[in-house]
C-alpha cells in the first residue's frame, strides 16, 4: 500500500501559521487572564477574559489535533 491517496481524495489540515497564531493568541489570553484576576480590579472582566483563553486555546488545540485526523483512510 501506498502513503499517497489516490485520485479523488483530497487530504485536508489547517495552515501550520494559522495554528501557530492560534497558540500565540491563546497565550496572550491566558496572561490577560492571569493579569485581569491578579490584580482583582475587574471580576466581570477576569471571567470574561477566562472564557476567551479557554475558547482560543480550544481552537488551537483542535487546530493542531485535525492536520493529523484529517487523511483520508485507506479502503479494503
Amino acid at each position: 500500500m501506498s502513503d499517497h491517496a489516490g485520485p479523488g481524495v483530497h487530504e485536508w489540515s489547517p495552515a501550520a501559521g494559522l495554528v501557530g497564531l492560534a497558540w500565540v493568541l491563546a497565550a496572550a489570553a491566558a496572561l490577560w487572564c492571569a493579569a485581569l484576576w491578579w490584580s482583582g480590579s475587574d471580576p466581570a472582566g477576569g471571567l470574561l477574559a477566562a472564557v476567551a483563553a479557554l475558547g482560543v486555546a480550544f481552537a488551537a488545540l483542535f487546530g493542531t489535533r485535525a492536520g493529523r485526523a484529517c487523511r483520508p483512510t485507506p479502503t479494503a
